[in-house]
């Protein structure tokens, strides 16, 4: 598979189509990481909390759940941004 291959996502199953795994899938999150560097990724953490919203309700997860899978991994280990995420 190309790393540079869409890595899009269908409703209401939230899987990448391109590798079929939970998304956003680990090549997707590269990419959102290097468009979004350390200091700049209150934009993509905007995005990502209203995508955890609607995977929560087509999937039937929590908000822990959504947030664990959409939105923790855009926080880098220092907790930058205001918030304290948990390293493991």
């Amino acid at each position: 598979m190309a790393s540079d291959a869409p890595h899009n996502y269908r409703r209401p199953h939230w899987l990448c189509l391109t590798c079929r795994r939970p998304w956003p899938c680990a090549a997707q999150r590269r990419k959102f990481l290097e468009k979004h560097p350390r200091g700049a990724r209150h934009r993509l953490q905007g995005i990502m909390r209203v995508l955890a919203a609607e995977a929560a309700q087509d999937l039937g997860l929590t908000r822990e759940q959504a947030d664990a899978r959409f939105l923790v991994w855009t926080f880098d280990r220092a907790g930058r941004g205001g918030h304290q995420w948990p390293t493991n």
